[in-house]
């Protein structure tokens, strides 16, 4: 099942480390919106807040495995992959093959928007590089969605050349949404403090399904782990490695800021 959702309530989306999306504990939240204080910044002085707590996040993702990311310490097959190549128990692609998609999907990305990367490396040199180089790249998408949307407003339907999808997670009787593209705009929505994004259905991921899931069925996740990754999801439940992220950044464990 796909299709436009239409609006769905912010506050009902959840962000990777389990986090709600907000501005306190997710941290693309935190950063963009610590960077883009008001309306008239320049992207200059955007950058000149963003680039540092960028690289803060950047050097720890790359310290985390997908089993540190999820908090699956005893999964010995995901702390081997590194958390770039993250997937979800319910995703389409396992890791295994989330480490040969994904690489040439971002030197398009970063190309697109201004940063080169060397074609001839191997993948995990060019993930590396782009988490080290790319800050400016990720910068520049943040400032020019946060203020085309203070200028133009958010978007009011499905754009099919740039769709903005999302999974909707179910238990029971209660849903909550998860974004499977559009982190970016995500981000500036939080931001921005916008209440409702309008976009499209990936799919319904259903509690009930758990050993359907593509990667439990193949076996990168069991069941119990699958289930402990969905709840911590629906229910925000921040993980260690996020925890640790924004100490980082200079929040404590309920994302305030730290006393300078």
């Amino acid at each position: 099942m796909t299709g436009c959702l239409g609006n769905l309530p912010v506050e009902r989306g959840r962000g990777l480390g389990f986090s709600e999306i907000n501005t306190t504990t997710w941290s693309y939240g935190v950063i963009v919106a610590e960077a883009y204080k008001k309306r008239g910044i320049t992207l200059e002085e955007f950058l000149d807040r963003f680039l540092p707590a960028w690289m803060i996040y950047q050097n720890w993702f790359l310290e985390q495995s997908v089993a540190s990311l999820y908090g699956i310490d005893t999964n010995v097959r995901l702390s081997k992959i590194p958390a770039w190549a993250h997937v979800m128990p319910w995703g389409e692609r396992s890791p295994g093959e989330m480490m040969r998609w994904l690489p040439p999907r971002i030197r398009r990305n970063r190309r697109a928007n201004g940063h080169e990367i060397t074609r001839w490396k191997s993948y995990k040199r060019i993930m590396v590089e782009d988490a080290l180089t790319s800050g400016r790249s990720h910068g520049r998408q943040f400032f020019n969605l946060c203020a085309s949307i203070n200028a133009h407003g958010l978007w009011e339907k499905c754009n099919p050349d740039d769709p903005y999808k999302v999974w909707l997670l179910r238990d029971g009787s209660d849903w909550c949404w998860m974004a499977y593209s559009g982190n970016h705009r995500t981000g500036a929505v939080a931001a921005l403090g916008l209440s409702e994004v309008h976009v499209e259905l990936k799919g319904v991921v259903s509690k009930s399904d758990i050993r359907r899931w593509p990667n439990v069925a193949n076996g990168w996740f069991a069941p119990e782990e699958a289930e402990m990754v969905f709840d911590g999801l629906f229910n925000g439940r921040i993980t260690t490695a996020s925890r640790d992220l924004l100490g980082r950044l200079g929040r404590d464990n309920h994302g305030l800021a730290k006393p300078s």
